[in-house]
């Protein structure tokens, strides 16, 4: 995904290259990381969506 210089709009775009290693999206970061904070913080995080059902809501 980018965005613009002002971050007023999102172009979800498609994985060019498989992740590298041990690289992973943000999305799934930031989902483990709040698991780690609060037990049941992924699900809080993520309302149950993926990352593409997030994106959905700012299309």
């Amino acid at each position: 995904m980018t965005g613009d210089y002002s971050n007023q709009h999102i172009v979800p775009m498609k994985q060019a290259v498989a992740p590298q290693f041990e690289a992973r999206n943000d999305f799934d970061v930031f989902a483990d990381l709040a698991e780690l904070l609060k037990p049941g913080g992924k699900e809080i995080y993520t309302e149950g969506k993926d990352e593409i059902g997030v994106a959905e809501i700012f299309l």
